[in-house]
């Protein structure tokens, strides 16, 4: 069977819904945790904190987005250099906001570190679906 190979804008969309979505459900699973242990006054926190992974997600998708294919040195690539960006943006974005005192620290960086690892995993999900179907495909 011969069939089109998906496009990187494809993957790319769909691996960012799939963010958006774990993104959702961490940050309403959050907020009624985060009310009754934090107050109702660190809900910002969780919106703020699940939103600077969700971006740090988004851009760091590029690298394996346009890497992604059945060789697997390039893919490598990808995947390290996205797990890099993502890491470091999600620093650059995450501390400042800390320490600026706007949100309260403890509860936007423990939102952070959570819907982190929701959103990785979603995303690893997808994009490991996608590279079993690009390589069935012999892309």
């Amino acid at each position: 069977m011969n069939r089109k190979p998906t496009s990187p804008l494809a993957i790319f969309a769909t691996a960012a819904a799939a963010g958006l979505l774990a993104a959702l459900v961490c940050g309403a699973a959050g907020l009624p945790v985060t009310a009754k242990l934090a107050g109702r006054a660190s809900m910002p926190a969780v919106a703020a904190g699940t939103a600077v992974s969700l971006v740090a997600h988004w851009i760091g998708l590029l690298p394996v987005v346009f890497l992604l294919g059945p060789r697997p040195e390039k893919l490598l690539a990808g995947l390290l250099g996205g797990m890099s960006v993502r890491f470091f943006l999600t620093l650059l974005l995450a501390l400042p906001l800390a320490l600026t005192g706007w949100l309260p620290a403890a509860p936007f960086l423990v939102w952070v570190a959570v819907s982190y690892l929701v959103i990785l995993l979603a995303d690893t999900t997808v994009l490991a679906l996608f590279h079993r179907k690009l390589d069935a495909a012999g892309t």
